[in-house]
């Protein structure tokens, strides 16, 4: 991902129009379900500093 980052010249894949669909995500489905685009779609909206300070989505896997 870091790599694809930087081959578009984005800090990040919130900056990407294309996170939501990419298939570089898909590895993170199985346990935290939405919650990585739940996150990056916070820290398109709001910025990553207000992202770092207030509330993130987690998985917490139940036994």
């Amino acid at each position: 991902m870091r790599k694809c980052c930087q081959k578009k010249g984005i800090e990040g894949c919130w900056e990407c129009d294309e996170f939501e669909t990419c298939e570089k995500l898909d590895f993170l489905k199985p346990n935290p379900g939405d919650a990585h685009l739940k996150n990056l779609k916070k820290i398109k909206k709001t910025g990553i500093d207000e992202f770092l300070e207030g509330k993130r989505y987690y998985y917490n896997k139940i036994k």
